[in-house]
């Protein structure tokens, strides 16, 4: 975990001492980065047979997981942006009203 943050911390300091300098192409570095950790977790999981054995089961399970997180995420932002909607509008009558 030190390793994580101390690289963290590094790659901030880098960036704060290089801003304005060049522009990095930090979406595309942050692309192939995740597309290498997902290669990489793909080739953890196909190479563990315990896991590949318990697959089916787990199968189901992370499903549900995944369906109900989607769910509960969708519901979460339509009942906060109706809320964001009301106090936007709220705010926009007490400033056209001063």
């Amino acid at each position: 975990m030190f390793w994580i943050i101390l690289i963290l911390f590094v790659g901030f300091g880098i960036g704060w001492l290089l801003q304005g300098k060049f522009k990095l192409p930090t979406g595309l570095i942050t692309t192939i980065s995740i597309c290498l950790l997902l290669f990489a977790l793909g080739l953890e999981i196909g190479s563990n047979k315990e896991l590949l054995a318990d697959l089916p089961k787990m199968g189901l399970t992370a499903a549900a997981v995944a369906v109900f997180g989607i769910l509960g995420s969708a519901l979460a932002v339509r009942a906060f942006s109706g809320l964001y909607r009301k106090l936007k509008e709220r705010d926009l009558r007490k400033e056209g009203g001063q």
